[in-house]
């Protein structure tokens, strides 16, 4: 089924990749992105609903979506609640009405309790399990099905998981394996960034690393066991790290394995801390690091708040030992835009 690109395809407008070409499947609603903007809102549900039992998620329209974003590209109208986002760009885009950015945030349950993470402050997250369950929301699998059965996926593809663990979400070996598929089958190339805790070893995710442009981001944001049990709220430093030697030895190339800091006040935010984090990134033969603010809760709770100065010469020394010992240093775009403004 075929969608009509824009008629202004010569035109310079505003927009961005996301509300081009995005589809993010959040826990209450599905729209263009992931950012805390949310983008163009496609469906919004009200609360926690279970399964695709549910009839909100069993019948999605997908010419809804496709009717939703073509009018807002043609209107050339930015929605409302994507204004001031550092995505947005002036530029020549081609809409195509295909999707080409899909991310799936639709679970929270977690193996870990991070002090820092933004979903500590919703009463439907349960950190610390080692069950293996359905979402507390809808599953997104046949969601997926549908996208590929509507032939909306583009022929090259970024996806990322995100959520809660991968390793409690009972769908996620069949939604890494669906991707695999349309790969395989030549409907689509594929991008998958995955994230985990590194807690519970993941033999799909092992698997997944063995082929290019795919990558894990662990959050490991320590080099010692005393500094990981203050962050994670749990014991689990050298099975974590002992996880991570072996999602490397399966990657195609080391650097598809990154290893990720962030910095917290009076916990982390130190060179000593840092100096031993990148021991343990020689340790475990990790070749890419990323290095990032305490953002998820700062944006929503303490916004203006500045960041505290201490960090910028930190993360000019993260990066100096990154350069000297050959890893590759990575900060996301948003902590470069947050530390060009100074505050959050």
């Amino acid at each position: 089924m075929e969608t009509n690109s824009n008629n202004f395809s010569d035109e310079e407008y505003v927009s961005c990749e996301y509300l081009q070409s995005g589809l993010n499947m959040h826990t209450l609603n599905i729209s263009t992105c992931n950012w805390f903007t949310k983008g163009l809102v496609f469906y919004k549900f009200n609360e926690p609903i279970g399964g695709v039992s549910d009839p909100q998620t069993k019948n999605i329209d997908f010419k809804k979506i496709d009717e939703m974003r073509k009018e807002t590209i043609e209107s050339r109208k930015i929605p409302e609640n994507c204004k001031g986002c550092f995505n947005l760009k002036k530029k020549k885009w081609n809409y195509t009405g295909k999707i080409s950015n899909i991310e799936i945030d639709h679970w929270r349950n977690c193996n870990c309790g991070c002090i820092y993470c933004s979903n500590r402050n919703h009463d439907f997250c349960n950190f610390l399990t080692t069950e293996v369950t359905k979402s507390q929301f809808y599953d997104v699998y046949p969601i997926l099905e549908g996208i590929k059965k509507y032939e909306r996926l583009d022929n090259k593809i970024t996806i990322q998981t995100i959520g809660g663990e991968p390793a409690a979400l009972e769908e996620y070996s069949k939604i890494i394996q669906f991707f695999i598929d349309i790969e395989n089958e030549k409907l689509s190339k594929t991008e998958i960034g995955m994230l985990t805790s590194g807690i519970v070893y993941i033999p799909e995710i092992a698997k997944v690393l063995e082929s290019q442009d795919k990558f894990l981001t662990i959050s490991l944001d320590c080099g010692c066991r005393e500094t990981y049990k203050k962050i994670k709220q749990i014991d689990a430093f050298d099975v974590c790290v002992s996880n991570i030697e072996e999602y490397i030895k399966h990657a195609m190339f080391k650097f598809q394995v990154i290893l990720k800091y962030i910095f917290l006040p009076n916990i982390n935010d130190n060179k000593e801390e840092i100096d031993k984090f990148f021991e343990t990134v020689k340790k475990v033969g990790c070749k890419q690091v990323n290095f990032s603010l305490e953002f998820c809760q700062s944006i929503i709770y303490k916004q203006g708040n500045e960041i505290p100065k201490n960090l910028y010469g930190l993360f000019d020394y993260a990066q100096s030992k990154a350069e000297k010992t050959g890893i590759l240093y990575q900060v996301y775009d948003v902590v470069k835009d947050l530390l060009k403004k100074g505050h959050y």
